[in-house]
């Protein structure tokens, strides 16, 4: 099938959350990439008829005074919540032209902005994670196999894991490889991103605890690759090459810190609004969304906190995370069958 694809990176957002803020998401009301009403914890209420007249630049000026009670000062507002076009999704991917990719029963998604009809993608299974190349190549995690799927959706490729008993969690890609994240295996395999051909695994056997299947990887601007340890709470940084450059986290349920028994579920690399590294992590139990810094900083609540519990209904897990590179943070909510959109607010004097 054909995919329409974007005119620029600036399409999805510019089009509806930046160059006119959410006027632009008000038009896009009622189509087939529908806006869902919303309250977020700091009282804007998002109704898709009327955009929100006080989101008028790229940066959300704060709703509610710092220091209010029970309030966190966020340095993030919920700007959108878009309804999933498949069903049961599972899993949210941005490419290079900032397309918005997201998977689900049966299908993928391709939306280029909010008020366009998306492009369905009909796949031979349910996908659980999903990364584009550059060339807009789809790579699907269904079952133990990978699936690769050329710029038109067209079905170019099945590869199996080097070992049975294979649960795909995450996909990323480098220049080379594709970095698959085996939950049943525990292990990171190391696949030629064209032919499908295991070349070595991430780290040694044992190296991941996984208790269950919430297993993410990430691959930055430098080519370096992120990997959630879930069961050791923290998350581990490797070169190219595989040496592991360094590790950070620790348990707990303070906002630094990772809660729960498997915990950071999901993340993502990319470059916060200032535009330095950063890791965007999800967990489950106590959902919540932080940005941190290459070494694991927790720079506070107003610049660490995307979005913590009462953005989120009690059930949600499965937090899936983007960030495109204007900072703007992409939030799966399979529960809630959308995605929530959050951009950077403007930091006011003495935060």
């Amino acid at each position: 099938m054909a995919i329409d694809r974007p005119t620029s990176r600036r399409r999805f957002l510019g089009s509806a959350l930046i160059g006119s803020a959410l006027l632009g998401l008000g038009a896009a009301a009622g189509t087939t990439w529908k806006i869902l009403g919303a309250k977020t914890r700091r009282g804007a209420e998002l109704l898709g008829d009327k955009g929100h007249p006080g989101y008028t630049s790229g940066a959300i000026p704060g709703e509610v005074p710092q220091g209010a009670p029970g309030v966190f000062a966020s340095g993030y507002g919920l700007a959108a919540v878009l309804a999933s076009p498949v069903p049961r999704p599972v899993a949210l991917a941005l490419d290079g032209a900032g397309s918005l990719y997201i998977a689900g029963a049966g299908k993928v998604a391709v939306v280029n902005s909010p008020g366009s009809k998306p492009s369905i993608i009909a796949v031979d299974g349910n996908p659980a994670c999903l990364t584009i190349a550059p060339d807009q190549s789809v790579y699907l995690g269904i079952g133990p196999y990978v699936h690769r799927l050329d710029p038109t959706g067209r079905p170019v490729a099945r590869w199996p894991m080097p070992e049975p008993g294979a649960v795909l969690t995450a996909l990323a890609l480098t220049a080379r490889h594709l970095l698959v994240a085996d939950a049943g295996n525990r292990a990171v395999w190391i696949l030629d991103s064209h032919t499908g051909q295991a070349q070595s695994r991430l780290g040694q056997p044992g190296q991941f605890i996984v208790p269950s299947p919430y297993f993410d990887l990430a691959v930055d601007h430098a080519g370096t690759v992120w990997v959630g340890n879930p069961g050791r709470h923290r998350v581990e940084h490797y070169a190219a090459d595989g040496r592991l450059l360094e590790m950070w986290g620790a348990p707990g349920a303070a906002a630094a810190c990772f809660c729960g028994c498997c915990n950071p579920s999901y993340l993502a690399a990319g470059r916060d609004p200032t535009g330095q590294p950063c890791i965007v992590t999800s967990e489950k139990g106590i959902p919540r969304v932080k940005i941190l810094g290459p070494r694991g900083e927790f720079r506070g609540e107003f610049r660490g906190l995307v979005a913590d519990p009462r953005d989120f209904p009690a059930q949600a897990r499965g937090l899936d995370v983007a960030i495109d590179p204007a900072g703007s943070v992409f939030v799966l909510d399979p529960y809630a069958q959308a995605v929530r959109i959050y951009l950077p607010r403007q930091e006011s004097a003495g935060a």
